[in-house]
């Protein structure tokens, strides 16, 4: 087949592609000019030690071992892709040769170097260590292709060469609307797809909640096991809902709160099965009852919540959590959260929408910070404040702590996009902080960028037990981080693996 059809011999995705690899809903905006970008990570570290590969000679019943084989280029190849040249001579379009995202074998990059230089021209290689490539964090296939933060990186990279070719932005310029309407598609699908990614759902839920306690009946109960993974941000968050006790050192135990309006009713810890039957009455006077049940993994393992005989639960391993509504007397939110395990998979039980449309009207707009101008002071030193050297207008210019003094370079304009997120603009910049070169790794650098409202601009905040935030990056999922958590003027500010610790706490305070 491949001597038939030698499209078969380079690439076989042809046959699955579809209309929606060319287009992104409703609107069939042409966004992601078929690209398949991927948000797995898989590599091998065998891969990154590969030795090149080796010819063996068999002659008169002797083996001998060619160490290098050398790479080639085929009459096919080079009679291609002179035709291309010739062609891009004739209508004054300037080649670039590129090795887009791949380990090449040893010897390959060297061979296509020395093919194009009779011809004038350079291999532009996109994994040189300039642009950041992290193998084991940007690769989706073992280094045959990069990944979505691989090709981000790719991306900024060449967008950098191609300016330095004239190339101009047109953003915001009649004549290049779609231009403009494909960013805003691309940011769409972006924030989409990497928000699947995200613990922050659970986080987000439980602040959403504890900002309408008051007006719901809350249900909590534990399935198998709740405190493997459990860490400050979700003890701080309960704390707000109205929990007293902790989930730490409760491996396998069971557990059972009922909130009523803000009121603790019951709450409950126990190495054996607990069981609560009691009943609640609805603002109309109608009586409802209301069985609760909570066992871990070595004491039945079951979480009921039934109201009048039917169970809402998830029955999901970790924290269940079912929201009553006080008028209806039905179920208008249950969730469960995998707090077992780091990733905090956010479940949700699909309820009709008659019950679950009060919840959503009650919770859509809830933000954990109001928009406004901060000063951001850190945890670990109060009167060390997150700041912009000398106020700098640069472009990608460094972000670090420095003394607090209340000056613009001090003042962060702190603004809720929506889904959870928010932007932080340096008002005497008006530029965004971000992560620097689409960094995917803990230690990337943060900065200065001007907006472009892509994933590395935006933030998840999350409130600690001491009334401090943390700032998780949608991109990269890593933290806001004081390096060392030293609080002196000059230490520099990075994203780390949340660890919950203070150099990734910090105060935010309303600018004079």
């Amino acid at each position: 087949m491949e001597l038939l059809f030698p499209l078969i011999q380079f690439h076989d995705r042809w046959k699955d592609l579809t209309k929606k690899d060319f287009y992104f809903g409703a609107a069939q905006d042409y966004v992601r000019n078929g690209a398949f970008e991927d948000f797995h990570v898989v590599m091998d570290t065998k891969i990154l030690e590969r030795p090149s590969g080796s010819l063996y000679k068999l002659e008169n019943e002797e083996i001998t071992a060619v160490e290098e084989r050398t790479e080639k280029i085929n009459e096919s190849e080079a009679d291609y892709f002179e035709k291309v040249l010739s062609l891009c001579q004739a209508n004054g379009i300037e080649l670039i040769p590129t090795h887009f995202g791949e380990i090449w074998p040893l010897g390959r990059s060297e061979t296509i170097e020395s093919y194009l230089k009779p011809f004038g021209l350079e291999l532009l290689d996109l994994t040189d260590p300039a642009v950041g490539l992290d193998w084991m964090q940007d690769s989706r296939d073992n280094g045959t292709h990069t990944n979505f933060w691989g090709c981000a990186k790719e991306s900024v990279y060449l967008a950098d060469i191609l300016r330095t070719k004239g190339f101009e932005d047109h953003r915001g310029q009649s004549g290049y609307e779609l231009w403009d309407r494909t960013l805003e598609t691309y940011r769409q699908w972006e924030q989409e797809e990497l928000r699947t990614k995200e613990s922050k759902n659970a986080y987000e839920y439980l602040n959403a909640l504890a900002s309408v306690k008051d007006e719901y009946l809350i249900v909590l109960t534990v399935l198998d096991e709740a405190s493997g993974a459990w860490n400050d941000t979700l003890e701080a968050a309960l704390r707000r809902l109205g929990v007293k006790s902790s989930f730490y050192d409760q491996i396998q135990n069971s557990f059972v709160a009922i909130l009523d309006r803000g009121k603790n009713l019951f709450e409950l810890w126990d190495g054996r099965e607990i069981e609560v039957d009691t009943s609640f009455r609805t603002t109309d006077g109608k009586e409802h009852s209301l069985y609760v049940a909570s066992a871990g993994f070595v004491y039945g393992n079951v979480c009921p919540v039934k109201i009048d005989g039917a169970d809402q639960a998830c029955w999901k391993r970790g924290l269940n959590i079912v929201v009553i509504d006080p008028d209806s007397g039905k179920a208008v939110s249950s969730v469960a959260i995998d707090s077992h395990i780091e990733e905090l998979t956010f479940v949700t039980k699909a309820l009709p929408e008659e019950q679950t449309a009060k919840w959503t009207q009650s919770t859509e707009d809830f933000q954990l910070v109001e928009n406004g101008v901060y000063n951001i002071l850190f945890a670990g030193g109060p009167a060390f404040a997150v700041d912009i050297p000398d106020g700098s207008g640069e472009e990608n210019a460094n972000i670090w702590l420095c003394g607090r003094n209340g000056e613009p370079p001090q003042k962060f304009e702190i603004r809720y996009t929506g889904d959870g997120l928010y932007t932080i603009r340096a008002v005497c910049s008006d530029k965004y902080i971000a992560i620097e070169n689409m960094g995917s790794t803990p230690g990337s650098n943060v900065v200065q960028e001007t907006y472009t409202g892509l994933a590395n601009q935006k933030w998840f905040i999350t409130e600690n037990l001491n009334g401090s935030y943390s700032f998780t990056s949608l991109y990269n999922g890593c933290v806001l981080d004081v390096v060392d958590g030293v609080a002196a003027s000059g230490t520099n500010i990075q994203v780390w693996t949340e660890n919950g610790q203070i150099p990734q706490q910090f105060y935010l305070e309303l600018a004079g």
